[in-house]
């Protein structure tokens, strides 16, 4: 992910980030019951790197987490959210 430097403020670029793709789920439709975000510190560099994956499903429910990482390999921010998960007819 590159960020577009200057323009956007960076803590609110992480934010975004989070919010956009702790959300989506490929095997179907995750609505957000909680969604948590800390940013760390400000990213070195224009690029990102993203760590992203699911902790555990079950009844109904979705424990993901999020890391991203600066151009030093620096924690810049971590999400978790929480969301119900709604498999689609091709999912199943």
């Amino acid at each position: 992910m590159a960020l577009d430097v200057g323009r956007v403020d960076p803590a609110l670029r992480e934010r975004r980030f989070a919010a956009r793709h702790l959300s989506t789920w490929f095997l179907g439709v995750v609505p957000t019951l909680q969604l948590t975000s800390y940013v760390h510190q400000i990213p070195n560099g224009e690029w990102l790197r993203a760590r992203q994956w699911c902790v555990v499903i079950t009844d109904g429910l979705v424990e993901e987490r999020c890391e991203l990482f600066d151009d030093r390999d620096q924690l810049v921010a971590t999400s978790s959210q929480l969301a119900m998960v709604r498999f689609s007819a091709r999912a199943q």
